[in-house]
């Protein structure tokens, strides 16, 4: 899973500073009839993943994968980053 470049990495903590809201992946689990148990179980990711995903707390690029892998998409239609203002 290891495909990313380091420079999309160092850019991608960057975006980290600015919030990544959820509401893409909230309603393609209701499509799915998805809660938040079956998720973490489909996409093998820890309960404290899934809660800094409803906090729309930054997570991993790994832990975003897995649940694109889970809905067979893109990092896009799960989450949209909005940066700082800085």
């Amino acid at each position: 899973m290891r495909c990313f470049g380091i420079s999309f990495l160092l850019f991608f903590r960057r975006v980290a500073l600015g919030v990544c809201k959820n509401n893409k992946l909230q309603k393609l689990m209701i499509d799915n009839q998805m809660k938040r148990q079956d998720l973490m179980r489909a996409a093998e990711i820890t309960s404290y993943a899934a809660t800094k995903i409803n906090k729309n707390e930054p997570v991993s690029l790994e832990v975003l994968m897995r649940i694109c892998q889970v809905f067979h998409c893109d990092i896009g239609d799960i989450c949209e980053v909005i940066l700082d203002e800085d």
